[in-house]
């Protein structure tokens, strides 16, 4: 009967161990100047963040429910949720939750936009890339984690980088697809106009493209917020470490504080990008 041998003499452990040792990685593995830069940007959004008083952040809000959606309870509902987040103390860690989703996004849409452009433009580097963000999204999120977190430790740079993983294939083919579904009459229009190729891109195919565009920037919203708080499994910090630390001393009180700060910050922003999305689909 088969078995799996107890040693084959092949110690794939020992060997990595040797490798993070290089002296490319001078402090057990962890990969400072990075680290440092990311974890500089993450600090930085998040001091930006905390200048602004929570009165603005409130009236923001507010405004950005009422100019949306037009109906009187949506800035009411926006702004109670805000204060009683404020109220209950969790207004320093959301803003640093809210820094890592916001550093991750905005990666994630710089990465995965050049990868979707890229896609879109050649079918050869389509057929090269496309198999490895369908790797790379078939990947369960939590190895990126373990991975960030064994590269970089537990941290804010643990939780933006395994978050960017996460969203950064679902934005890239989300891109790629987006732009190459642009009617083939409105890019022969702009050839026949004599626009460039680069002019047909920004001027024509993707502001046809930009109603998808935004539904993939929603769900990539509600994919960050939801792998910044399982980052705290690793030691990530924000609101995900305060639930995390409050079921872990039995205190339900402050984990239900810190999930309704978490839903708060995820309704919020995926109202304020649904409304985007449908206005512009209207104007497209």
């Amino acid at each position: 009967m088969p078995f799996a041998p107890a040693s084959t003499g092949l110690y794939i452990s020992e060997l990595i161990n040797g490798a993070l040792r290089f002296p490319l990685f001078p402090q057990g593995g962890d990969f400072r100047q990075p680290e440092l830069f990311v974890s500089a940007f993450v600090s930085f959004l998040e001091r930006v963040f905390l200048f602004i008083p929570w009165p603005v952040w409130v009236l923001l809000a507010a405004f950005a429910g009422w100019a949306l959606f037009r109906k009187w309870y949506v800035p009411l509902l926006f702004s109670l949720s805000m204060l009683v987040v404020i109220y209950c103390g969790m207004w320093p860690i959301s803003m640093l939750t809210l820094a890592i989703v916001a550093g991750a996004l905005l990666i994630s849409m710089l990465l995965g936009g050049l990868c979707g452009l890229m896609m879109s433009a050649s079918a050869r580097l389509r057929s090269v890339i496309d198999p490895a963000l369908d790797n790379l999204g078939a990947v369960p999120p939590i190895l990126y984690l373990a991975l960030s977190a064994l590269l970089f430790g537990p941290g804010s740079v643990t939780a933006l980088c395994a978050t960017t993983l996460c969203t950064v294939p679902t934005f890239a083919r989300s891109v790629s697809a987006a732009i190459r579904s642009t009617s083939d009459e409105l890019r022969d229009a702009g050839r026949a106009m004599g626009a460039s190729k680069w002019q047909s891109l920004f001027l024509i195919e993707i502001p046809q493209a930009l109603p998808t565009l935004v539904r993939c920037v929603r769900s990539a919203v509600i994919m960050a917020v939801s792998m910044v708080t399982i980052c705290s499994v690793l030691g990530g910090p924000g609101l995900g470490s305060a639930l995390l630390t409050a079921l872990m001393d039995s205190n339900p009180g402050t984990a239900i504080e810190a999930g309704f700060a978490i839903g708060c910050m995820a309704v919020i922003l995926e109202r304020i990008c649904f409304a985007l999305g449908q206005r512009v689909s209207r104007r497209a």
